[in-house]
């Protein structure tokens, strides 16, 4: 006997507070990063897209995994590897913020 399982999600999550902190050629980057997050756990993105404020993701699961375990790999990775390679990299007490400015993406270490 033969089961078949097909898990479908769309999911949408936002950046904090919706800051507009997604600049184009920050979602250039972050799109195949979140598929390959995806791949790596055996999920699969079948599509990624989103705006400044927000990400769409539709997505398979296997039956093995949860949806919640899902984005917390997804956000809890994307998150991390957003914060290490636009924001500087992290250690210290130091608190980092990605600002657009002319269509420039600036670094504003503060502490």
């Amino acid at each position: 006997m033969h089961s078949l399982t097909s898990s479908l999600f769309h999911c949408v999550f936002s950046t904090k507070e919706r800051a507009p902190l997604l600049s184009p050629e920050v979602r250039a980057r972050l799109w195949p990063y979140l598929g390959g997050i995806a791949r790596e756990n055996g999920m699969r993105a079948l599509a990624v897209g989103g705006v400044a404020d927000h990400v769409h993701l539709l997505m398979s699961l296997p039956p093995t995994l949860s949806l919640a375990k899902a984005m917390q790999l997804l956000k809890g990775n994307s998150s991390k590897w957003l914060h290490e390679t636009f924001v500087g990299q992290g250690g210290g007490a130091g608190r980092g913020v990605l600002r657009g400015r002319g269509g420039r993406e600036e670094m504003l270490i503060g502490s």
